[in-house]
């Protein structure tokens, strides 16, 4: 999939990814779309010819549990340990609002 970082506010990640439709796939009139939301934010992806998937969500504030969640690879967890303390919260929300919007778009 093509994907897209959307927008980061002081308290949330948006992230839109999308990928060519296969002929015959999915919706018969050639759009699609997605939507997310969460404590008074929205957004709606519209997407013509492409699968869609969005999601938004709030940056947490860090805590280690996350590591051990089991949804971060082994790879993500060291890049996620290496980085300054200040910077984790928002890379571990980006990274789960990117797999969240490409499993999404996928259906």
């Amino acid at each position: 999939p093509s994907s897209t970082y959307f927008a980061r506010t002081a308290s949330a990640v948006a992230f839109v990814s999308t990928s060519p439709r296969a002929a015959g796939m999915r919706a018969s009139h050639g759009s699609a779309s997605n939507c997310s939301a969460g404590n008074g934010i929205g957004l709606v992806a519209l997407a013509a010819g492409h699968d869609v998937g969005v999601d938004l969500e709030l940056v947490a504030p860090w805590s280690a549990a996350v590591l051990h969640e089991g949804w971060l690879s082994a790879e993500e967890q060291a890049a996620v340990s290496a980085l300054a303390r200040q910077h984790r919260a928002e890379a571990v929300t980006r990274s789960w609002t990117q797999k969240e919007a490409v499993l999404k778009g996928r259906g």
